[in-house]
């Protein structure tokens, strides 16, 4: 395998092939230019659901085998992002990290910060490790920490992820299904989602495992499970997680959206989500004033809808502190996610503090118990349409 050392110095693309190892030197600090014309153009552009054109790149490999991009001590890659804030560019400001269809990676030892957009994006890649990496990334509102697009047999672990977006997301912007990925023993800490699959939803998910994580803050509930562009979700497990302040525990629901990034990679009927273990996740949850999150009132909120309802469904062994808070009795009409943008929030207020679950062929929840930061009017569980 050929071996390239970097040492510190202003860049814009670096292109990874097959069979080669990249190092960034000990104490090395590898930093990002700031004209968009010296980074490569992909020809895997696309647009996002906020409108950001992805498809450049600090580090980049298309259709590559048996990479490695390692870090020696201390070493850093920093895309002053800060730099970007009023760049005409903005919306085609670079990743740090992009692969599109490669097999065989190897991503290690290294810390990440500043991105200008997403940290590491990872587009139908197979046989994926990320380990020991450090992404501290919190300047825009757009910095997601690892996103894997498409990938399979992907394992990611002993990461620590700190962004202003969401930390770890699943996606699919192609019709390209999603399995055996495993995320664990990482330390998360961020202003949008721990843990995410979607929005970007066309490919199915399948035998996803969340394990042995710490999410510190999550300002956008800690676990969402949002597939709203026709993708199925089969075979999540979420178990042994830490919640130490976050805005919401779970929210999974299916959504209507249909959205397409390239041509030709389209769904034309709705996807379903099925077979979802929830076990020994526990936390602390608060609720904002300052956020539309507040909204959501902090409870477990899993909804399918009447026509497409979720199927088999398993919270077991869980223990929240809920905010509470609501005093007055009221109606709480909870609207179906349809064609809207998926937060947890958006549904409106749940008629439950603790849990509120609907539509739902099949369901266990067994063993889970809420305390209550302030005392609130409405149940502690409140179930529609489910069967158990």
């Amino acid at each position: 395998m050929e071996e390239r050392r970097i040492k510190s110095g202003i860049s814009g693309t670096h292109l990874l092939t097959s069979d080669s190892r990249t190092v960034i030197e000990k104490n090395a600090e590898i930093i990002g230019s700031g004209e968009i014309e010296d980074y490569i153009a992909d020809d895997s552009i696309f647009i996002d659901t906020c409108n950001n054109e992805f498809g450049r790149s600090m580090f980049y490999a298309r259709g590559a085998e048996n990479i490695e991009l390692l870090g020696e001590e201390n070493s850093v890659i920093n895309g002053r992002g800060r730099s970007w804030k009023n760049a005409v560019d903005f919306y085609r400001r670079p990743s740090l990290i992009r692969m599109v269809d490669c097999k065989n990676v190897k991503i290690k030892n290294i810390t990440l910060i500043d991105s200008a957009c997403w940290a590491i994006h990872l587009h139908n890649c197979e046989n994926v490790e990320i380990e020991n990496v450090t992404i501290i990334s919190k300047w825009c509102c757009n910095n997601d920490g690892i996103d894997l697009d498409c990938c399979r047999n992907v394992t990611v672990k002993n990461c620590r992820v700190e962004t202003e977006d969401d930390a770890i997301v699943l996606k699919a912007t192609k019709n390209i299904l999603s399995k055996n990925i495993v995320i664990e023993n990482c330390e998360l800490k961020t202003e949008g989602s721990g843990f995410k699959i979607g929005t970007e939803s066309v490919g199915d998910f399948e035998n996803i495992t969340y394990r042995n994580n710490l999410i510190k803050r999550s300002n956008g509930c800690a676990i969402k499970i949002v597939p709203t562009d026709g993708a199925s979700v089969r075979g999540l497990t979420v178990e042994n997680v830490q919640c130490e302040w976050v805005t919401g525990p779970i929210f999974i629901a299916n959504g209507e959206r249909m959205r397409t990034y390239y041509d030709g990679e389209t769904r034309e009927t709705y996807g379903k989500i099925s077979d979802v273990t929830i076990r020994k996740v526990n936390g602390i949850v608060y609720a904002r004033e300052d956020m539309p999150a507040a909204q959501g009132k902090g409870c477990v909120f899993v909804s399918g809808t009447r026509q497409n309802p979720i199927k088999q469904v398993k919270i077991e062994d869980c223990e929240f502190q809920m905010p509470g808070g609501e005093t007055a009795g009221k109606e709480y009409p909870v609207g179906e996610m349809g064609a809207q943008y998926p937060e947890y929030y958006s549904l409106g207020t749940a008629p439950a503090y603790g849990a509120y679950l609907r539509n739902i062929d099949g369901a266990v929840y067994q063993g889970v118990k809420i305390s209550l930061a302030k005392a609130d009017i409405r149940k502690e569980v409140v179930m529609e349409n489910v069967k158990i």
